[in-house]
């Protein structure tokens, strides 16, 4: 599996463009480290990280509910405790 990253770099006009190889245990882990980013990056990070997920949605690139239920599994796991 290959995954490329871009965007700004700390707020500036600069951006950069990384690739990974991975597999499935690489990608888990690059996604739960992202979502770990909540708790530290407030309200901005949660309204880009919604309008990405609905622009790759609109796009075919990613199913909403598939994450929805990951998370549910997640959270069930841990006997609903936030």
């Amino acid at each position: 599996m290959y995954m490329v990253l871009n965007g700004r770099i700390n707020k500036t006009t600069d951006r950069t463009r990384i690739g990974y190889l991975m597999n499935t245990d690489g990608a888990a882990a690059i996604v739960s480290e992202f979502l770990a980013l909540f708790d530290r990056c407030g309200p901005e990070f949660l309204g880009d990280l919604v309008a990405r997920l609905i622009t790759l949605h609109k796009d075919d690139h990613v199913a909403i509910g598939n994450l929805k239920v990951a998370v549910d599994l997640a959270h069930d796991a841990l006997g609903g405790r936030d």
